[in-house]
């Protein structure tokens, strides 16, 4: 997905497999700026950079609209935008040269899922087992590839704020919502996923002189699923045993140290610090000009530090509020002197957050960051 976050969540995996001295073949929309060695990267911003511009043009992920729009992962556009992305890519001249090429062998193909499977034909191309790579906790659309869907009465999907144990209303709604989106699913998205899947590897398949299964056959074929996800944040749930947990896998080992003025910041705050971070895809410069002035007013009257991570340029003239384009997370996170992190609820930050022991105060926004927060505040 060409989001920031989600390619931290790609460089988890390429960099962990790069650690184990695997050679690693890595499609992304971020790639890095320096050549590592066993790491050959497949470009594909170029895509991705135009559904960027679209969205920050029609404000689609600014803060102001997306609250009044409510949780847009619980709606078809979602969905759509998400199958045409995968749509995009795979039709990118640089995947299909890669997928196309048959002196091009591997060992196993790793794949995000991210409310699509138009991918899962890249395995058969190469002939290897699949590994499924889920971003946030786990719910029936990704688990219904590996086993069979959980039951709406005790499990819930990523848009919502009710968490086990539900009330007998919760369920009845829970079991409402299941249903449209199975019925969507099935009538819908995975009838014209069918017929691209068809329409996309057919061709390359030739290439390669190999032979696909059907769409329906290529989707069930995952060999393990690998969440980001643990109990200690949203819950124990029942998974198939090839369905596991690895929350924090994207955390380094090894924190890097902090750029030297937010070191000095940190370490000389006499009260503290608080971090606060809407995260990679919500920005905080999309706020309206009442919301920034007033957020500065009240951390204005706060005895502590406050790092804002903030995109543009706005004029701050208090003294105990430092505006920050970029934040390097984890390194705050991890400073003894950090107090509370603000935080918009994503889930690496929620991971990040439990990983360092910080207290959090939630603004979900939009997705699974309701649930994440709710998670979080049943815990207290």
């Amino acid at each position: 997905m060409p989001s920031k976050s989600h390619s931290i969540l790609g460089y988890g995996v390429v960099d962990r497999l790069l650690e184990a001295g695997h050679e690693v073949v890595h499609i992304t929309s971020f790639p890095k700026k320096q050549k590592v060695p066993n790491l050959k990267e497949i470009d594909v911003s170029s895509v991705s950079k135009v559904y960027r511009e679209e969205a920050e043009k029609s404000g689609a992920m600014k803060i102001k609209n997306i609250i009044t729009k409510g949780n847009i992962g619980d709606s078809i556009l979602f969905n759509f935008f998400s199958f045409v992305i995968h749509k995009k890519i795979l039709e990118d001249p640089n995947v299909v040269k890669l997928l196309s090429d048959p002196k091009e062998k591997f060992d196993a193909v790793i794949l995000e899922w991210f409310f699509s499977e138009l991918h899962a034909g890249i395995p058969h191309l190469f002939e290897v087992p699949m590994i499924w790579v889920v971003s946030t906790e786990p719910h029936w659309q990704p688990l219904r590839l590996m086993d069979q869907i959980p039951n709406p009465a005790y499990s819930v999907d990523l848009f919502t704020t009710s968490i086990p144990p539900l009330s007998f209303c919760e369920r009845v709604d829970r079991l409402m919502r299941f249903m449209k989106r199975f019925f969507l699913l099935n009538l819908i998205e995975v009838p014209v996923e069918s017929w691209v899947y068809d329409s996309i590897y057919s061709e390359i398949a030739a290439k390669r002189g190999v032979s696909i299964p059907s769409y329906s056959e290529a989707i069930y074929n995952g060999s393990l699923m690998f969440l980001n996800s643990h109990p200690s944040i949203a819950g124990a749930m029942p998974l198939p045993q090839n369905a596991i947990n690895i929350a924090g896998y994207h955390i380094q080992e090894k924190i890097k140290p902090l750029p030297k003025n937010l070191q000095t910041i940190m370490d000389g705050a006499k009260n503290g610090v608080i971090y606060f971070s809407l995260g990679s895809n919500t920005k905080s410069d999309g706020m309206s000009e009442e919301m920034k002035q007033s957020l500065l007013k009240i951390f204005s009257k706060l005895d502590q530090t406050v790092i804002w991570k903030f995109e543009s340029d706005m004029e701050n003239p208090i003294p105990n509020v430092f505006l920050v384009k970029w934040a390097p997370q984890p390194s705050i996170l991890a400073h003894p002197n950090l107090k509370l992190f603000i935080t918009h609820g994503g889930q690496l930050s929620t991971t990040e957050a439990v990983h360092f022991g910080v207290p959090v105060v939630g603004i979900p926004v939009m997705a699974d960051q309701h649930l994440n927060m709710a998670s979080v505040e049943s815990r207290l």
